[in-house]
C-alpha cells in the first residue's frame, strides 16, 4: 500500500451524518441514535447519549443523501459522560465492498477541499414562528436537513439574521428547532405561487434535540414525500 493510500485512510474529515449504532453488553442491548464528528476509511468519532465500552464490536448504520451504508466496528476510546453527546473513537473492523464503495463516494468530495457539511434531502412540511414578533405563523417545506441547520421553502421574505422558531411536521410527530436565517435565494424567473428558499442556521441544540433530529433522519426513507405542486414549481425554476 503507497503512503498516500495510507494517509487517506486515517485523514478524518469533518463529515456529520445522523447514524444508528448498535451494539450488546451485558447490561443493555439495542440502538442508539447518534452523529458522526468526522470520518475516514479507517473509522469514526460519533457523538451517542451514553459511554459504551471499550472494545465493544458495534454495528453502524450511516444515513446519507443516497441512502445508508453500513460497517462493523470496535469502540477504541470513549469520553467521560457529562450535559451533552459522548465522544466515541471507532475503528472499522469489516465493510462490504458495496458499502465500502459508498464511503469512498462520501470522502472523495472532502478531499477535493469542497465544504464538509452534508445535508439530507427532507420534504416535510414546516410553521415557522418569528421568534419576539407578533405575526401570524408562516407555512412551508424543508428542502434539506443537516446537525447545523435547514433549508426552507415559504411564500414570503425574510430578511437576513430573523430569528425563527420552526415545528417540523414529521411522521413521527412535531419537532421543534430554533435558528437563524442566513441566506436567502429569489429566482428572477419566480412565479407567485413559488416559494423562496431561506438558509437557517440551527441556534439552540441541546442533545435531546440532537437525538430526535438523528432519529428523524435515520427512520425516514429518502425522500420523504413529494412537496405540494407550488413547491415543485419552486424547486424547478430555482
Amino acid at each position: 500500500m503507497s503512503t498516500s493510500s495510507v494517509d487517506q485512510r486515517l485523514t478524518r474529515y469533518p463529515i456529520v451524518l445522523p447514524l444508528l449504532c448498535t451494539g450488546r453488553t451485558p447490561s443493555r442491548s439495542g440502538a442508539e441514535v447518534g452523529w458522526t464528528r468526522n470520518l475516514s476509511e479507517s473509522g469514526t468519532c460519533l457523538l451517542l447519549p451514553r459511554r459504551l465500552p471499550l472494545t465493544l464490536p458495534v454495528h453502524l448504520c450511516f444515513q446519507t443523501d443516497g441512502g445508508p451504508f453500513k460497517a462493523e466496528g470496535r469502540v477504541v476510546w470513549a469520553g467521560q459522560p457529562g450535559f451533552d453527546l459522548v465522544r466515541h473513537g471507532v475503528a472499522f473492523t469489516r465493510i462490504a465492498p458495496d458499502h465500502r464503495h459508498a464511503l469512498r463516494g462520501l470522502l472523495l468530495p472532502q478531499r477535493n477541499a469542497r465544504p464538509a457539511g452534508v445535508r439530507l434531502s427532507a420534504a416535510l412540511p414546516v410553521t415557522c414562528r418569528c421568534r419576539g414578533q407578533a405575526r401570524p405563523p408562516i407555512q412551508g417545506w424543508t428542502g434539506d436537513i443537516s446537525r447545523g441547520g435547514l433549508s426552507i421553502g415559504i411564500p414570503q421574505v425574510l430578511p437576513r439574521a430573523t430569528d425563527l422558531v420552526v415545528t417540523l411536521h414529521a411522521p413521527s410527530g412535531p419537532l421543534t428547532l430554533a435558528g437563524t436565517v442566513i441566506w436567502v435565494e429569489v429566482s428572477k424567473r419566480r412565479t407567485s405561487r413559488a416559494s423562496i428558499r431561506h438558509g437557517l442556521q440551527s441556534t439552540v441544540l441541546d442533545a435531546a434535540v440532537e437525538l430526535a433530529l438523528g432519529r428523524l433522519l435515520t427512520m425516514m426513507p429518502r425522500p420523504t414525500q413529494s412537496p405540494p405542486p407550488d413547491e415543485q414549481e419552486a424547486l424547478r425554476l430555482a
